[in-house]
């Protein structure tokens, strides 16, 4: 099942009764999804010329925005008992979820991580060959329409893995700007241990502007702000004495930055301070290894439910061993108030810390989902290794969580592999909500693709939005990052190089 252009699906959205005001002025509402002005039809004509260029058959630019808003080319979700194939929704009593494809790049571009505003979708790739160079790409929310765009001369990404939105306001039906953070390794997994890469990572603060006047370059980017993080410069059998390897990028309600290290930290950056500083640090996590998964996926000529055998990477010492390292994103989690707020991160496989890397069976404690209170992570009163982390999810099916999400109180989270141990939604892929709130948070599966692995392959970033009044719609960046010593680089491997569909997940509550 194909989903059209999301935008915002009001015909059924409506008729739910989600259409009433809401405060948000970055959330749609019936009617403002036309042209209201002079710029709006400019814009609109421009979209809609590109739309046809791409094969779109409407006859006219409101025909095609039209449909853009509000057709979904799909029956009615039914409900099923458990995991669902491509082309079903997982139907709960008071949720339902859908998938939806609003763009496809070809074979080789891949994503890391992906965030949305109101108006366009960014989606950052390291490189799109081994020794490429890295970009930033995405699409309209209305129509699908993909752009891609260079950053500033003086400031080139290198890495870049995480896109965190601070800002976005919507100045025209296809016009936005705002302010992004985006999170730059500099280096390769595979440089980890290069005594030649010796260069800091990189976090970005860059404002833009988007319109479709000229959709060869319809993104501006300005860096207001560039900070660095210290990499560890000890070997593997000492401490380390600055980041590792970065993973993960939040904001905090207070302007604070905080970074997640593969290692088991987190590197916060104040509102009022200049430099990021190792503010936590899990007394249980380090280094694994472990593998082979087995695991399904899509080869690059297009057949689906290919078994086969992987591990991470960086490579291990044996044939199928890999490390999973510790944190693979991290999200900060609003409370009622300020005293509330938390940061969630995310540990695949960890185990007890080896100075040896000895082969270690299995997972360690801190696998999985786990909070530390925003305000025990600032106060620098308390040792790093001393802060409180409460665990929220752990146990069978959650070894290998990559892409985190929030909206509210909701927590939304996606297995990277379609492996045999992804409990509820064996050799699938998989999206499922934590609600944080709740007395006894549960897990609540959303969606189960057993069969097309197009949208949520190797999921490695995800970002949420609510775009109505009870509509919230989960975005997926897929990694597909094994088996190649570059990150999302595999070009040349003979599986799992489908074609990229960008879209996501249009949950109904």
């Amino acid at each position: 099942m194909r989903i059209a252009q999301f935008a915002v699906g009001l015909s059924i959205t409506c008729a739910l009764g989600a259409c009433a005001p809401v405060e948000d002025s970055n959330i749609a509402r019936p009617g403002e999804l036309s042209a209201a002005t002079p710029q709006d039809q400019t814009d609109l004509d421009a979209v809609f010329a590109a739309a046809r260029l791409r094969g779109d058959r409407a006859q006219s630019a409101s025909e095609w925005l039209s449909r853009s808003a509000a057709r979904f080319e799909s029956a009615a979700p039914r409900p099923v008992a458990q995991g669902a194939s491509e082309g079903q929704a997982v139907q709960a009593i008071t949720t339902t979820a859908i998938p939806f494809t609003a763009a496809t790049f070809g074979q080789g571009v891949v994503t890391k991580d992906v965030e949305a505003d109101s108006v366009v979708v960014f989606a950052a790739q390291p490189s799109p060959t081994a020794g490429g160079a890295p970009r930033i790409f995405g699409y309209t929310q209305l129509g699908g329409i993909p752009f891609e765009v260079a950053m500033p001369a003086g400031s080139p990404l290198n890495v870049p893995l995480r896109i965190v939105s601070v800002s976005s306001q919507r100045t025209g039906l296809f016009r936005t700007q705002g302010t992004l953070l985006l999170l730059d390794a500099v280096i390769q997994p595979a440089q980890l241990f290069d005594p030649l890469a010796t260069s800091s990572f990189r976090v970005y603060e860059v404002s833009y502007s988007w319109s479709p006047a000229n959709l060869v370059t319809p993104l501006a980017l300005s860096v207001t702000n560039t900070y660095t993080i210290a990499r560890n410069s000890n070997p593997p059998t000492m401490p380390p004495n600055g980041m590792v390897y970065p993973s993960g990028l939040t904001r905090l309600r207070d302007g604070s930055i905080a970074v997640g290290d593969e290692a088991g930290q987190l590197f916060v950056k104040k509102a009022n301070e200049p430099v990021f500083l190792p503010r936590f640090a899990n007394p249980f996590y380090g280094f694994g290894l472990n593998g082979p998964l087995s695991v399904r996926g899509r080869y690059w000529n297009g057949s689906a439910n290919v078994v086969g055998d992987v591990s991470f990477l960086p490579p291990g010492p044996a044939p199928g061993v890999g490390f999973f390292p510790g944190h693979h994103d991290v999200q900060s989690v609003r409370g009622a108030t300020a005293s509330q707020d938390r940061v969630c991160l995310v540990v695949g496989c960890g185990s007890n810390y080896s100075p040896t890397f000895e082969l270690i069976p299995g997972c360690g404690p801190a696998t999985g989902i786990s909070c530390v209170s925003a305000d025990a992570l600032l106060d620098d009163s308390i040792s790093p290794l001393a802060k409180p982390i409460a665990p929220v999810l752990a146990g069978p099916g959650s070894e290998y969580i990559d892409g985190v999400a929030v909206v509210g109180q909701n927590l939304y989270y996606a297995r990277g592999p379609a492996d045999a141990g992804n409990v509820g939604c064996a050799y699938g892929n998989s999206i499922r909500r934590i609600n944080l709130g709740a007395a006894s948070p549960t897990s609540e599966l959303l969606y189960c693709d057993t069969s097309s692995f197009t949208r949520f392959n190797w999921t490695s970033g995800l970002a949420a939005r609510q775009v109505l009044p009870g509509v919230t719609v989960v975005y997926a960046g897929q990694g597909q990052e094994i088996n190649s010593l570059a990150v999302n680089s595999l070009l040349t491997a003979d599986r799992f190089t489908s074609q990229t569909e960008l879209g996501g997940l249009i949950v109904l509550n």
